[in-house]
């Protein structure tokens, strides 16, 4: 029992002894490192570019308005053609039989026309000496007057045979040059079947795809073209057409920007990037998503002062959120030192120390 009594003290007093033994924090190890950056005033539109391919604003497609057997292609893909140029010929011999037989027709109709119109005359004679009755008169005017306008649908279908037999040939009805061709002498083609393709050189334009969640900032943007064969050239351009409608497979929306101005070696086909910037130059503070901290309904940075190791909250009103950025409304002004990373672990009454960013 005496024991007991004497060796419980002891073991107290060692312990109290080894706490009170323990080394105190010293102020380095108190001072907590922090990974700091730049809160920068960005404008809130970045430049954005896309790539395409300069086309021609018109592009034709032609065909033969009659169909038959081609007997001749006049041309080739990349040639250039002039307003009235032969492209193509189909087979005539049906239609210039066709013309053969109208002329026929209306030869006939003449014929009948002019015996009508004799016994028109002879009748009318006859009725004022009251040889013949009025109803008599009255049937060959008639016979004179359906003889006359057979005569002219005679004509008229005259008319069409020829316009059938010129159709026979394909002119260019303006200039420029050749994109596609699908015939081939020797080809059955039907009537308005597509053939040729023509492309004017008088209007290039720039086509690309834009993505959907940049379509409503188009409107409002300054577009330039560069071509990859341009040496940094840039050539202003505005857009003319935005697709009502995504591509199924790529779903984005095709736009066609005109070049404003004529630069000699522009060619079709060419690669050109379409670069387009806002035209008011909005800015707005920027911070990493990290350096943001949540209390509560009010945002906070933890603002560093590098001379004296302090760091201050400062509430911030956020005006967009990014993919891994945040746009402020309030609260900064842009230069601000900030801490970046790990602001949950911080207090204002830390000393803290600026370390490098290793990453």
């Amino acid at each position: 029992m005496g024991v007991r009594a004497t060796v419980l003290p002891l073991m107290t007093g060692i312990a109290l002894l080894t706490v009170g033994c323990k080394p105190k924090p010293t102020q380095a190890e108190s001072v907590q490192p922090v990974v700091v950056t730049q809160a920068e005033r960005q404008p809130l539109t970045a430049p954005q570019s896309y790539t395409g391919v300069i086309r021609a604003r018109y592009e034709t497609d032609l065909g033969f308005r009659v169909g038959g057997k081609v007997t001749s292609r006049r041309v080739e893909i990349g040639q250039l053609v002039a307003p009235g140029q032969i492209l193509a010929t189909l087979d005539p011999e049906d239609y210039e039989l066709a013309v053969r037989v109208a002329e026929a027709d209306v030869a006939a109709a003449e014929a009948e026309a002019k015996v009508a119109a004799q016994e028109e005359a002879r009748a009318k004679s006859l009725l004022q000496s009251k040889a013949i009755s009025s109803s008599e008169y009255d049937s060959r005017l008639s016979l004179s007057e359906a003889t006359r306008e057979r005569r002219e649908k005679a004509k008229r279908s005259l008319q069409l045979a020829k316009n059938r037999l010129e159709y026979c040939t394909l002119t260019a009805d303006s200039a420029g040059v050749v994109c596609s061709l699908m015939l081939e002498a020797g080809q059955v083609v039907a009537e308005g079947q597509s053939l040729i393709r023509i492309a004017r050189l008088e209007e290039k334009e720039a086509i690309v795809s834009i993505p959907e969640h940049r379509m409503n900032e188009l409107p409002d943007q300054r577009a330039e073209i560069s071509l990859w064969s341009g040496k940094g050239q840039r050539i202003p351009a505005k857009l003319r057409e935005l697709s009502p409608t995504a591509d199924p497979t790529t779903r984005t929306y095709q736009a066609r920007f005109t070049l404003l101005e004529s630069v000699p070696g522009i060619e079709l086909g060419m690669t050109a990037t379409v670069h387009l910037s806002s035209r008011i130059e909005e800015t707005a503070v920027v911070v990493p998503a990290t350096a943001i901290l949540s209390r509560g309904t009010q945002p906070i940075v933890w603002q560093v002062d590098a001379t004296q190791g302090k760091i201050t909250p400062i509430s911030v009103v956020v005006r967009e959120y990014r993919q891994d950025r945040v746009v402020l409304a309030e609260g900064l002004r842009g230069g601000e030192t900030i801490v970046r990373a790990g602001v949950q672990k911080l207090d204002a009454a830390q000393t803290v120390r600026i370390v490098e960013d290793r990453r």
